[in-house]
């Protein structure tokens, strides 16, 4: 007696898979588009596939901003990082770098120990803070992929004098669909 198992996951499939005959095995052959197996989960890639989530914002004054939503754990998400903030004596900043509206962005300070930005999940001011939003970017929008740890994520901006700052960073959690 001869037994074949046939396992057929489908995340958002596009092809009409065969039936299974009486016997268990694929009514269709493998090679053909009745048969096309699914590779997995899709790629993430097109923003079309992203739906945001939740937005918060984050104030530039190092305080603590937990998301309401929860991250499911090993689901990954999108955090889209944007706009900017004064800290200091008129001094701009985003999500990753500062200074950038006098000369070069920077993106570490006090005596190379404190990494300036919005961090998630880190609220120790030091080096490095997590996540790395990428290299600079003139629109101030970064976008990072962040797994899911089965908990709100919980931005934080670090900056070492925070008191005489003002503004905030939105941050975006997305999904993908």
């Amino acid at each position: 007696m001869r037994f074949v198992v046939v396992v057929m996951f489908c995340w958002a499939c596009s092809f009409t898979p065969g039936t299974i005959a009486a016997t268990g095995v694929l009514d269709a052959p493998l090679d053909s588009p009745a048969a096309d197996v699914d590779d997995g989960p899709p790629q993430p890639g097109s923003d079309a596939l992203w739906v945001d989530v939740e937005t918060i914002q984050v104030p530039c004054l190092s305080t603590n901003v937990p998301s309401t939503t929860t991250l499911l754990a090993g689901v990954l998400y999108r955090l889209r990082a944007s706009g900017t903030c004064v800290i200091g004596n008129d001094i701009l900043a985003d999500a990753e770098y500062w200074n950038f509206n006098n000369g070069q962005p920077t993106d570490i300070a006090a005596n190379n120990v404190i990494d300036i930005g919005l961090s998630i999940d880190d609220p120790v001011m030091d080096l490095p803070k997590q996540p790395h939003w990428g290299p600079y970017n003139a629109s101030h929008v970064y976008v990072v992929d962040w797994m899911g740890a089965g908990a709100p994520i919980v931005g934080y901006y670090h900056e070492q004098g925070p008191s005489n700052n003002s503004g905030s960073i939105e941050l975006v959690i997305q999904a993908f669909q």
